[in-house]
């Protein structure tokens, strides 16, 4: 009887812990983006490499555009397809109140045609750091399905603990 019951409680620690991975695997991109200002983003393409592989998740973080430097490397978004991409800043002006920067991509063999505009003032997303092949995972989950997945599956699982507590608690009440 007794190692019914412990069986029971390692089914429902395990339930509680699977709810807590899902609960913070929903919510930490976002606390991480508006309390810290951490973003994630997957790289795409070849055109950085040695430094990022298609397939890599980058991890970047607000910063001022005045305090950006020749070298470092930012996430800017493409005006006509509205992509998201990083390359390594190799020329910054500053002109009219706007920074005016010059992009290339590391195995890109030029620099990239169009200069960025972007006005003093503003935060920009500077890449500090990678986590190697991850990225095309965190780009399927990130799909308007697998979130409706993953947001079902967490509601199943918050569903399931309440009942198994609904239902430990009416136990024990038969009990005494």
């Amino acid at each position: 009887m007794q190692s019914k019951t412990l069986k029971k409680k390692i089914n429902h620690t395990y339930l509680l812990i699977t709810t807590a991975l899902f609960i913070v695997l929903l919510i930490s991109p976002t606390i991480a983006t508006a309390g810290f200002g951490i973003g994630f983003s997957p790289v795409l393409s070849e055109s950085m490499r040695p430094s990022f592989s298609a397939g890599d998740l980058q991890i970047t973080k607000l910063e001022p555009v005045k305090e950006i430097v020749v070298g470092d490397i930012i996430l800017v978004r493409d005006e006509e397809s509205f992509a998201t991409f990083s390359h390594r800043i190799a020329l910054k002006e500053f002109n009219a109140g706007n920074y005016l920067i010059t992009l290339k991509g590391d195995s890109n063999p030029t620099k990239d045609r169009a200069k960025v505009i972007i006005p003093a003032g503003i935060n920009v997303p500077k890449v500090i750091g990678k986590v190697p092949e991850i990225g095309t995972y965190v780009n399927s989950l990130s799909g308007s399905t697998a979130k409706k997945t993953l947001i079902g599956s967490m509601f199943v699982l918050i569903g399931l603990n309440s009942f198994r507590f609904a239902n430990r608690v009416r136990n024990n009440k038969k009990e005494k």
